[in-house]
């Protein structure tokens, strides 16, 4: 056991096992956050819409499993809302929710703001941010448009077709 007793290696593991551990938590998590996601195949969605301003109330089911799952999928390459003061574009207050099954079991429900910093909060208690530079979160806000037959995403914020 000569390895041991050597001074430099006590001293690496003392101090690096705890980066270790804690690399190991968040990737826990990050694995823990997707794995919402990885197991499910929703086959439709219910989307609302309260009614505001120019905006009546909505009540859609979309039962067209491709744009269902595109949705779904879209989620997962969203970031963690930034903790603390944040600064957003105009926020017009609009918001839909979107209760995600499959036959009859209730998946995860989204309340998604596409104005402002796009929050996304879903029933599992995560807190989302659509506003990234990932180009893969066009896939979420394309498909939600697409669902609710909207010439492109930027009407589902306010601009009317």
């Amino acid at each position: 056991m000569k390895i041991w007793k050597d001074k430099q290696w006590r001293i690496n593991i003392l101090f690096g096992l705890p980066f270790v551990l804690i690399g190991l938590t968040v990737l826990g998590w990050n694995v823990y956050q997707r794995s919402l996601f990885t197991f499910s195949h929703p086959t439709s969605v219910y989307i609302t819409r309260q009614r505001h301003g120019k905006f009546k109330p909505l009540n859609v089911t979309v039962k067209d499993v491709d744009i269902v799952q595109k949705m779904y999928a879209g989620l997962k390459v969203f970031k963690a809302f930034p903790r603390g003061s944040v600064s957003c574009p105009a926020d017009f207050g609009i918001e839909y929710t979107l209760t995600f099954e499959s036959g009859n079991k209730n998946l995860v429900t989204a309340h998604v703001d596409p104005n402002g910093c796009e929050e996304i909060r879903l029933s599992t208690g995560q807190h989302l941010t659509g506003a990234t530079n990932n180009p893969k979160a066009n896939i979420f806000w394309s498909s939600l448009a697409s669902a609710l037959h909207l010439p492109d995403q930027s009407y589902l914020g306010g601009a009317t077709p």
